[in-house]
């Protein structure tokens, strides 16, 4: 009686899907597969609907800070990311050729940036040179300052780099976001005059 139970089950789910009432995930496939933007540029979107499609695809940013579409209908969008490094979702909705409404949902990566200013900077040895972390989509307050050589001076919480006094090229680097994925390197040179 279970066994007979269970097929019934699965067969009611699967004649749901197929007479409308599931829905279709494939339908469309977008490209990039895997989209990926940092803040402040733009990625386009492309639907590739299948060859017996009829009707027009609508596009919609899902949750209220989740960037914006320069337009809302089409096979191709261009998706604007908020100030903010994060995962949002872009919802698509098609008509298939038998009256079906399909939808899709497509995740984009928004990615920080980071960069240092000065990009390099020459010092004597034992010298200081203050660096500063220019950064978009991530907090401020959230850089981790380093220096990637072991030996190759020191750098505090604020950015304020001192050389050591052996004379070489070192590298300072800023972090942040999430697990330090945005990062950032400058060079400095360190040699007497």
């Amino acid at each position: 009686m279970m066994h007979v139970r269970m097929w019934f089950l699965g067969a009611a789910a699967a004649l749901a899907v197929s007479c409308g009432g599931g829905r279709d995930e494939g339908f469309l496939a977008v490209e990039p597969a895997t989209p990926a933007v940092s803040v402040g540029e733009t990625v386009v979107l492309t639907a590739l609907p299948p060859s017996d499609w009829s009707g027009e695809v609508e596009w919609e940013v899902q949750g209220l800070y989740g960037g914006g579409l320069l337009q809302s209908r089409g096979l191709r969008v261009t998706y604007v990311p908020p100030a903010a490094a994060g995962t949002y979702t872009v919802n698509l909705r098609a008509t298939g050729a038998d009256g079906r409404v399909h939808k899709q949902a497509v995740e984009v990566r928004v990615l920080g940036s980071a960069a240092i200013e000065p990009a390099s900077a020459r010092v004597l040895p034992g010298a200081s040179v203050q660096f500063r972390a220019v950064l978009k989509g991530v907090p401020r307050e959230a850089v981790v300052w380093a220096v990637t050589e072991e030996g190759g001076g020191e750098i505090g919480p604020d950015g304020r780099y001192t050389a050591p006094q052996c004379p070489g090229t070192y590298h300072v680097t800023a972090a942040a976001g999430q697990d330090g994925a945005t990062a950032a390197t400058a060079v400095v040179t360190v040699a007497p005059r």
